[in-house]
């Protein structure tokens, strides 16, 4: 039932978001009266993702009103995903309108979200709710009540898509959702591999100050143990391919280039550089911080700063 989320958690954590699907290219004036009335009959099904997706980029707030209608809608449905098409079981089309719907990003496209995932057709469904909650990837700021619609997906799966839940928060990287991943981190439940792959996923955003924050904060933490403190210093300073998994079938993500780095970033790691070694870790652990702290310090003497 899980397995797609592989490919998510790839795409999100790799990539930094999600695939924004195809371009459409240069159509014709869109009328937005004829597509709705399309909506209303259309078999095609991939018809009817392009058109709500089209839709839904007019940005006109009655046109997606009336599609997020049809969202709740079992009928349409069933004709934007019949069980005779291909892309049916992975819930392709459904998963791109959503994405349309969140890439929005705005307090009334999140609002719509919400209320769909209130739907009868949602709730019954538990693909189709997770597309949901990918969706909500997209929104830069999430309120609390979104934040809360995670987490209660996370207790309803019993656990099994809290990294995809916490890759949700760590993409969006706003102190609210942060705090929820420093919550779940220090959580004794989760197990140390959830732990270190988040981690990893962190290792590929750590010029973002407020993900750095983050680290600080477990660093100096008292629930994080001594082998798990040295997989966090190790996720700041250094990058083995080994970390991506021995099944990984996409290509390995690049570490964020320190010379590529905002000043004030580079100051941030020069702190965490000596804040980590003043922590037990191992010599080898101490070896990549100080040449890390190194490089850093010839970084900013070549702009000019301290």
């Amino acid at each position: 039932m899980f397995t797609w989320l592989r490919t998510v958690l790839v795409t999100l954590c790799l990539q930094g978001g999600f695939w924004n699907g195809p371009a459409f290219g240069d159509d014709p004036p869109f009328d937005k009266a004829k597509a709705l009335a399309a909506l209303k009959t259309s078999k095609d099904a991939l018809y009817l993702q392009r058109t709500a997706i089209k839709l839904i980029e007019t940005n006109d707030p009655a046109a997606i009103s009336q599609v997020v209608d049809f969202l709740h809608d079992p009928d349409f449905l069933g004709r934007l995903e019949p069980k005779d098409d291909p892309e049916s079981c992975d819930r392709q089309r459904i998963q791109q309108v959503l994405k349309a719907i969140g890439r929005l990003g705005t307090p009334a496209a999140e609002g719509l979200l919400l209320k769909l995932a209130q739907a009868k057709v949602f709730k019954e469904d538990s693909l189709r709710m997770l597309y949901l909650i990918g969706a909500t990837a997209e929104l830069k700021k999430p309120s609390k009540e979104t934040i809360a619609l995670l987490n209660a997906q996370v207790a309803a799966n019993e656990g099994k898509i809290l990294t995809f839940v916490v890759f949700i928060f760590l993409h969006q990287a706003q102190p609210e959702t942060l705090a929820e991943v420093e919550r779940h981190f220090l959580s004794p439940e989760v197990s140390r591999g959830a732990k270190e792959s988040w981690i990893t996923c962190m290792l590929l955003r750590r010029h973002n100050l407020a993900i750095l924050q983050l680290w600080e904060r477990l660093l100096k933490s008292d629930k994080v143990d001594a082998e798990l403190r040295n997989r966090l210093v190790q996720g700041l300073f250094d990058f083995q391919e080994k970390w991506f998994g021995p099944q990984r079938t996409s290509p390995l993500p690049l570490a964020p280039d320190r010379k590529d780095a905002p000043s004030d970033v580079l100051r941030e790691l020069r702190k965490l550089a000596d804040l980590s070694l003043k922590l037990d870790i191992p010599a080898e652990t101490k070896a990549i911080v100080e040449k890390s702290r190194k490089e850093i310090d010839d970084i900013l003497a070549k702009r000019g700063k301290k």
